[in-house]
């Protein structure tokens, strides 16, 4: 079942299935099909996205259990309505809530769980939880010895209780002269990995009287301030303890991403597949759940055979959908059997329709003259790539270096890890997608024609390297003889995805910030050269493939809220105007930046304004004020300098430097009344309109255009929120209550969804089996204006919207209709005009507002 509309909610930080229930009423007034839930599964302790899974197989008692989701559920039936429900298969919690990493510390590889996570056992567990190295904290009486939860024995360090494995019981208590020792040491010898239960209970009987509690308790105080026993003890366990700084270099478990505390599953073995799956299974028989949306998909070993397994047990009814950034021109492989994407790529292809590419170029030529070095965007996605993987992954880089090495013959040739790890460095800078999908039996002659045009790439950019250790890594990618070329392919797959995400998503794209707005998850920094065209390329490809993928504008993890994003969008079309301004207010704070140390300097406030201009609080509905405006930019500018990783980053903090830049914006801000705040304000005001009109053109698009229209929470008005967790802030009141926010846009943005939604819910073959076609528009409107028409049948349903109000028209525009619907007359369903018929000049048919829904049935 195909959803008529999705509406997409966070769950947490206030968000209860309780409260979500008091919202469904407004959602099917607004026209919304399905609830599009954030993961509801048990997180950690505090958790305020939930993708910190601690259990799979519970709902989040947090949110209200089992028993709220049930009245949830109940409560969308009544209504007509159903859910998509977000899993995260790829990764859970490494936390000591989460009870399978709980029974993996305390046994090791013995445990029942080691298989579930995706660990190289060669060495010891590593737990990068400490911020000095664990002989410092022991020095320092920083870590203890302690009886945790009456009948576990575990070393305390940095707020967590890591149990003892029971053969080390042994070395603990072999000097505890009372009977006490020798049971705990007897209790641990004949305990088993099946029977945790039993050993906890028997502990704990053990330990029962108050006298032999005692007699522990102090013995384990003792033990606790003798350094060398401490470390011994250490020593005995299957896992240790390190510095979380020392995690991209001494790491042996897969994570999400660069992130410490998300530990990779391994749903690629068909019993961690049921168990991560058991209850989302359970719900999906019930009938509660109507489709699926897949978590970072590409973190899967072989995501191909996983989406079968998974189609094949939730049936063919059902949609499924998983998180995948697709760049540029890329497409889904065509065996996976979903119905989509969570719809990024219709950012980006919106983005070419409301950014005008010589005003873009206009920008480039100012914010070039900013920096210290020329603009070359290749060269900076490698460095940023060949940075990550170094700072970040080094870890993954050289496991993945000797595995090759050790395929590959060795050290023959003079060759040896090092420059292994220089060729895979190479290959996944010059990848220009995340990942390939190989399978244990090989490649599709997709990917492999990829590798080949990444290995000319890398060689190219680096003819340095050695070109024969490259070769022999593409050999091994490409071979599939046997289990270890296929370790080598999943785990380089495993990593050029991640790289890309953290190297251009959360590097590039805080470095190069000619538009801001550009700067979105599944996105490019330049415009298509086909412009609006691309878009049309785009949606005809989804009619041809029945590509029901989300039509997204924001999501949880987008850099900033669509209406902000539609904004700067509009700094393309008066260039000239936001670079003067620029100029203006370089001169007007010059003595308020630090001139010893050059902060901010020209680059950095190109950043800071245009950072500004989309969160302004004179747009900005509940945003609480000044005061509170102030506190979610800092909040934005620590984040975004750290993410840059130029001047500071989160591994290495440059206080002088980040003082300094927030010290600036203070002062700028500092006084609400200023002249720079007034001349700001003046200047924004047109892109502020400009972004508003081009904000309602986007919205109806992604309900008219092929796909499934998304809503992200609370953007059914006005959204100028910034990355997370800016843009994860608790719902606003204000979305039931609200109907107009006093716009100088004659429809708003709530009213558009309502009317064309309804229309679209009673035309759904429309919608989903229509035919797309781009329409003309005759007359010097200089991209002012964009059309497209679906068709189904005898039913018409035409899109026209204004996309760069601030351009200047030069003549009488009308709408180019092919000759066979020149005898049809046309209502326009947002405005309510009817009798409009072909030829029409598009100024009178956008007299009442900016966009109109044309239908003729």
């Amino acid at each position: 079942m195909i959803p008529i509309a999705t509406y997409r909610l966070q769950f947490r930080n206030g968000m209860t299935f309780s409260r979500a229930c008091s919202l469904i009423p407004h959602l099917k007034e607004l026209g919304i099909s399905h609830l599009y839930a954030s993961p509801i599964f048990t997180a950690a302790t505090g958790s305020t996205h939930g993708y910190d899974v601690v259990n799979c197989n519970e709902i989040d008692p947090a949110l209200g259990g089992q028993q709220g989701f049930n009245r949830l559920h109940a409560e969308l039936l009544k209504h007509g309505m159903g859910i998509i429900l977000d899993i995260v298969p790829n990764h859970m919690a490494a936390s000591l809530e989460n009870p399978w990493w709980y029974d993996l510390i305390e046994w090791g590889q013995r445990s029942p769980y080691s298989g579930h996570f995706d660990i190289d056992w060669r060495s010891r567990l590593s737990l990068p939880v400490l911020d000095r190295p664990f002989t410092q904290l022991v020095s320092a009486r920083e870590v203890a010895l302690v009886l945790a939860d009456d009948h576990v024995i575990a070393i305390e360090a940095a707020g967590g209780k890591y149990p003892l494995s029971p053969q080390s019981y042994a070395v603990v208590f072999e000097t505890l002269e009372s009977p006490v020792g020798s049971q705990l040491i007897q209790a641990a010898t004949e305990a088993t990995p099946r029977g945790t239960a039993s050993f906890h209970a028997r502990i704990n009987n053990v330990l029962s009287t108050p006298s032999a509690r005692n007699v522990t308790l102090s013995f384990l105080e003792h033990l606790s301030s003798d350094e060398k026993m401490m470390e011994r003890i250490h020593d005995a366990q299957p896992w240790h303890l390190i510095p979380w700084r020392d995690a991209s270099r001494h790491l042996n478990y897969r994570r999400f991403f660069d992130i410490n505390g998300l530990v990779g599953l391994r749903v690629e073995d068909p019993g961690v597949f049921e168990d991560v799956h058991q209850l989302a299974f359970k719900l999906i028989d019930a009938g509660q759940i109507d489709g699926l949306r897949i978590d970072h998909i590409d973190g899967l070993a072989d995501p191909t055979d996983y989406l079968a397994r998974l189609r094949d047990r939730i049936g063919k009814d059902k949609y499924l959908i998983v998180e995948k950034i697709l760049q540029h021109d890329e497409t889904l492989p065509a065996e996976w059997p979903v119905d989509g994407t969570t719809g990024y790529e219709f950012i980006a292809a919106a983005a070419d329709v409301f950014v005008d590419p010589a005003g873009w170029s206009a920008l480039g030529d100012a914010y070039a003259s900013t920096r210290d070095e020329p603009l070359d965007i290749v060269a900076e996605k490698r460095r940023a790539k060949l940075q990550l993987l170094r700072q970040n992954f080094q870890t993954e880089l050289s496991a993945l270096a000797a595995l090759a090495a050790k395929l590959s013959g060795g050290t023959s040739g003079g060759q040896n890890p090092e420059a292994f790890e220089a060729a895979i460095a190479e290959l996944i800078a010059a990848f220009p997608v995340y990942r390939t999908y190989g399978t244990r039996g090989g490649m599709t002659d997709r990917d492999a024609e990829l590798i080949d045009d990444v290995t000319a790439a890398a060689s190219k950019a680096n003819l340095a390297s050695d070109p024969e250790t490259l070769w022999q890594v593409v050999t091994l990618l490409k071979r599939c003889d046997d289990d270890r070329s296929w370790e080598l392919r999943k785990r380089f797959q495993q990593l050029s995805g991640p790289v890309m995400a953290k190297a251009v998503e959360d590097t590039l794209f805080y470095r190069h910030n000619q538009l801001l707005g550009l700067n979105e998850v599944g996105g490019e920094l330049t415009p298509d050269t086909a412009g609006a065209q691309h878009f049309h390329q785009l949606m005809v490809q989804r009619v041809v493939s029945r590509d029901h993928s989300l039509s997204a504008t924001s999501t949880h993890d987008t850099k900033r809220g669509e209406d902000a994003r539609a904004l700067l969008y509009s700094l393309s079309d008066a260039p000239q105007r936001w670079i003067d301004g620029f100029q203006r207010w370089r001169q007007m704070n010059d003595a308020l930046r630090q001139t010893e140390c050059a902060v901010p300097d020209a680059s950095d406030e190109w950043f800071i304004y245009q950072g500004l201009a989309g969160v302004w609080p004179s747009r900005t509905s509940g945003a609480g004020g000044w005061s509170q405006f102030q506190s979610r930019f800092a909040q934005y500018l620590e984040k975004a300098m750290r993410e840059a990783k130029l001047h500071t980053s989160w591994h290495e903090v440059n206080a002088p430097y980040e003082d300094a830049m927030q010290k600036f914006v203070a002062k700028i801000l500092g006084d609400a009344r200023s002249s720079f705040v007034k001349d700001f304000e003046t200047t924004l005001r047109p892109f502020e309109d400009a972004g508003r009109i081009k904000s309602l053109a986007q919205t109806l698009m992604k309900i008219t255009a092929p796909g499934v229209p998304d809503f992200y929470q609370g953007t059914e008005l006005w959204d100028y929120s910034l990355v997370d967790p800016d843009n994860r802030r608790p719902l606003s009141e204000n979305v039931i209550s609200a109907r107009t926010d006093g716009s100088a846009v004659t429809i708003a943005k709530r009213e558009i969804i309502i009317r064309a939604l309804e229309f679209r819910s009673k035309n759904l073959t429309l919608f989903e089996l229509g035919e797309y076609r781009a329409l003309e528009i005759e007359g010097g409107h200089h991209g002012k204006y964009f059309a497209f028409l679906r068709e189904y049948q005898e039913a018409i349903a035409i899109t026209l919207v204004t996309v760069s109000p601030l351009a200047e028209g030069s003549a009488p525009v009308t709408l180019d209709l092919p000759p066979q619907y020149h005898a049809r007359r046309f209502t326009d369903i947002i405005s309510g005009k009817t009798g409009i018929e072909a030829g029409r000049e598009v100024a009178e048919i956008l007299a009442e507002s900016p966009v109109a829904l044309l239908v003729s049935i």
